[in-house]
């Protein structure tokens, strides 16, 4: 025979194992999207290898060869000042427009400069992460007629399946931050749930029957009419004692109050024709909230976060970081600025998990303050009397 675990152990373990259990579909879904960028970081590897990026910086490497050879040979006077001189302008002006042109903005610039480009896996799972969020830095594009059409339609698909996990991820932290908020003590019920007792008087057909039973001698009754009055007396005095609960939903914003027993208390009516008191118990909170600083600070702490974590790694002054992370997880995604110090290898993780990370609260930032909007913009058409 086994030895029996102790009741305790086997409570932890039900726990741990109830817990696993409900955290499987988040997990699961995560995996799916990981699984989903890694593919399409393999297929644009496959299909945009060696192509703008690459031919860009190669220009670039032989514009400086030329330069240096200019000024070489200006130095060891295989040609005059004036001559050296107007083809150094030539030059320069050749690198200028290439690298000013609209197409080459600031953050493609960047980007190849430290030579990012779809040859390598980091890079390509970048390009799918910012693409499929809707940020599109733009500072690496498809080229190719194969990779622009396998772009369409991995956003078409992508774009969905990144709403549906920020939208799960963003549910699941506002459920923690709810339950944070409980035990702490803050958090603010705005719908609660009251019990309203009422008591009431004995019927008239149990009037009734008890008028008949005082009719007569009670010498002349059988054994069986005293005992049939007993058991309706003990159940009468037993239904006297009772109360009739109705359960009534209350908004602390309106004061507003509705019955979800009406029905209940209408098929009653013919049985009770008087009410003799009215109590009423407090029951547990139905609908609450997470106070809107508490939103507020973790948001602006990890939007400062993430800054101090880019100031370290990209050289950044502290405003353009927060300028970037601000831009970033809100979608807009200019371009103007790039991390390239993420791009390598051993780093890129970071930023996918801090991109989507920042994302998600977002979502819990609007799913937290949803009912405050409504119920403000409610509050004002009643003002208004539109």
């Amino acid at each position: 025979m086994k030895p029996k675990r102790p009741k305790g152990v086997r409570s932890f373990l039900r726990k741990g194992a109830h817990a696993i259990r409900k955290a499987l579909p988040h997990l699961a879904l995560m995996m799916v999207y990981l699984l989903y960028l890694s593919l399409g970081a393999l297929v644009f590897c496959a299909l945009e290898h060696g192509t703008e990026a690459s031919k860009f910086q190669e220009h670039v490497e032989i514009s400086k060869e030329d330069i240096k050879r200019l000024f070489m040979n200006m130095s060891e006077d295989k040609m005059s000042v004036d001559e050296g001189k107007i083809r150094l302008d030539e030059r320069l002006d050749e690198f200028v427009v290439m690298t000013t042109a609209p197409v080459w903005k600031e953050g493609r610039m960047q980007s190849s400069m430290v030579n990012r480009s779809f040859d390598s896996f980091a890079s390509s799972m970048l390009f799918c992460m910012t693409t499929i969020t809707t940020i599109g830095y733009g500072d690496i594009v498809p080229t190719t007629t194969g990779g622009r059409a396998f772009c369409i339609v991995y956003a078409l698909f992508g774009i969905p399946l990144t709403l549906l996990c920020l939208a799960d991820i963003g549910d699941l932290l506002a459920r923690l931050v709810l339950c944070g908020c409980r035990r702490l003590g803050i958090n603010r019920c705005t719908r609660r749930i009251q019990i309203e007792c009422t008591r009431s008087q004995p019927s008239n057909d149990s009037n009734q029957m008890d008028h008949m039973h005082s009719i007569g001698d009670p010498s002349e009754k059988t054994d069986i009419d005293k005992t049939l009055h007993e058991v309706h007396v003990r159940g009468k005095e037993k239904n006297a004692a009772s109360d009739n609960h109705k359960i009534i939903l209350e908004d602390d914003n309106h004061g507003e109050a509705g019955s979800l027993a009406d029905s209940a208390a209408a098929s009653h009516h013919h049985h009770h024709h008087k009410t003799k008191g009215v109590c009423t118990k407090e029951g547990g909170c139905q609908e609450e909230e997470v106070p809107v600083l508490v939103i507020l600070l973790i948001l602006v702490a990890y939007v400062l976060g993430g800054s101090l974590i880019l100031v370290e790694t990209e050289d950044w002054s502290y405003g353009i970081a927060i300028y970037f992370t601000i831009i970033t997880l809100m979608t807009i995604g200019f371009g103007d600025f790039v991390p390239t110090a993420v791009y390598a290898k051993h780093k890129f993780a970071f930023h996918i998990v801090f991109t989507l990370l920042g994302m998600a609260i977002m979502s819990m930032t609007i799913a937290l303050l949803k009912n405050k909007v409504v119920r403000l913009f409610t509050y004002i058409y009643n003002k208004l009397n539109i």
